[in-house]
């Protein structure tokens, strides 16, 4: 009935976020046939559908609330989400724009946005972004990890060592960026160092097939 819509609604929102996407599809379906142009439930099917990797279907839903609701930049995110998974970079970069319009100070819209770049290889476009998002949450490790990697793509190895050591310094095990310092020390020719860094990986981690190779 019309009264259950509400609880409905968040038994539903509680499903798609923890537990049963498919069950929680199934509520918003029910309550789209109650009420055709409710907004909130369109938005919880597409993110139903999403998290069932169902694109297409969490597509048409996203579009559905954006025709009522342009500046819900939430949805302008997950639509972006949804267009880069598929391939259509293009589309998903104008997406998270229309996201950033409306939410200028979410970092992590600009963090999409710089992996949507670096994944494109246009690098310096995703150091733009990713520095927005570093400054909006400076110690995202995250962000970190993302700009340090755009950093040895366009071979700024000093600027991207102080963005590693930056990430050790909080966590000293962290493998991927002692490896990434490591790569570095080699392409400035520092050899002991780098040597020196990959006997500290191999005590971490002696099996690790990254640092045998």
């Amino acid at each position: 009935t019309y009264a259950d819509i509400p609880i409905l609604e968040k038994v539903g929102v509680l499903l798609n976020i923890y537990s049963d996407p498919n069950f929680a599809k199934k509520i918003f379906e029910k309550i789209l046939t109650l009420e055709p142009e409710n907004i909130s439930a369109k938005y919880s099917l597409g993110f139903a559908y999403f998290r069932l990797e169902e694109w297409e279907k969490a597509i048409f839903y996203f579009q559905e609330v954006l025709k009522k609701d342009p500046t819900n930049s939430a949805c302008w995110q997950e639509l972006g989400i949804v267009q880069m998974k598929i391939g259509e970079y293009n589309k998903a970069i104008e997406s998270l724009n229309k996201a950033i319009q409306y939410s200028p100070n979410d970092p992590l819209l600009y963090y999409q946005l710089a992996q949507i770049y670096a994944f494109l290889e246009e690098y310096e476009k995703a150091l733009v972004y990713i520095n927005k998002a570093n400054q909006l949450q400076p110690s995202n490790l995250k962000i970190l990890k993302e700009k340090a990697d755009i950093l040895i793509a366009l071979q700024k190895y000093e600027n991207a060592l102080g963005i590693l050591e930056e990430i050790i310094q909080n966590d000293p095990t962290d493998i991927d960026a002692l490896l990434n310092i490591s790569f570095i020390f080699c392409h400035l020719k520092k050899y002991d160092l780098a040597l020196k860094i990959v006997n500290q990986v191999l005590q971490l981690v002696p099996n690790d097939s990254k640092v045998l190779i």
